[in-house]
């Protein structure tokens, strides 16, 4: 059993990094963080719809950003709101926690409206894992529409 203590008692290692075991890898990690940097320095980085689960209960949150995923999991943690999901992120240990791309968004062909799409999937996400009825999400995003809720004219009020 390989324990990381090892790598540095190993006088044959090749590298001293905290996070490689090799220096192939250190390089190659290193090339693809230049990559990831240039596209989202250029804005360029892929919109992605992510989900935020609590270990512990297995309720998730689904969002959407054309952000960096890691910056959006670090703008909840830094700017909460008064949200469900908010409030359970601050009343709860932060290991209980899990944050996963769930879909990088390919657009389509003949996509005119890239917004309206990625929309379109985050609520295909939010559906498909109950994210209002038994997650955190608070509502479904704009343009979805709950089939379940029914209208009353408001005359059927009184």
């Amino acid at each position: 059993m390989f324990k990381l203590i090892d790598k540095y008692n190993d006088p044959n290692t090749e590298t001293t990094s905290h996070d490689y075991c090799t220096e192939a890898c250190k390089q190659a990690a290193r090339f693809r963080d230049v990559q990831e940097f240039r596209l989202v320095n250029e804005g360029r980085a892929p919109a992605v719809i992510y989900q935020v689960r609590q270990k512990s209960t297995g309720r998730v949150y689904v969002g959407q950003t054309t952000q960096p995923f890691t910056l959006r999991w670090w703008q909840h943690l830094s700017n909460p709101t008064s949200c469900k999901f908010h409030s359970a992120l601050g009343n709860t240990d932060i290991t209980d926690w899990e944050f996963s791309v769930i879909e990088v968004i390919a657009y389509p062909e003949a996509c005119t409206n890239r917004a309206a799409y990625i929309t379109q999937r985050e609520s295909h996400w939010i559906e498909a894992l109950s994210a209002v009825e038994a997650g955190f999400n608070t509502i479904r995003p704009a343009g979805a529409v709950d089939q379940t809720q029914v209208t009353l004219p408001l005359a059927d009020l009184a």
